[in-house]
């Protein structure tokens, strides 16, 4: 079923994190087959918004323009497939638009 929120919310926060290999697909509901085409570029780019809440400084957190620029950009396709994305990638990403 994926990771449970707390936990998952616990190793994200861990200094670890920057050099995760935990794959992305293993954090989200595995009762759910993996999504392809657009809908995996709109779950990366929900994913990637997420991850930049988690930041400790409440001024890097993204705002809601920054928030509602993301989801409204055209979305390239993916360097990858989420069968292969790690959480570290998501984390690399961050910077530019998914």
């Amino acid at each position: 079923m994926g990771m449970h929120l707390g936990d998952l919310f616990s190793y994200l926060s861990s200094s670890k994190f920057t050099t995760c290999d935990m794959l992305l697909k293993d954090v989200l509901d595995q009762r759910l087959s993996l999504p392809i085409n657009q809908v995996a570029r709109e779950v990366l780019s929900i994913a990637k918004i997420a991850i930049a809440f988690l930041h400790t400084i409440p001024q890097s957190r993204p705002t809601m323009q920054h928030i509602s620029q993301e989801l409204s950009a055209q979305k390239p396709h993916l360097p990858n497939t989420l069968f292969t994305i790690t959480l570290g990638e998501v984390v690399d990403l961050r910077g530019s638009t998914v």
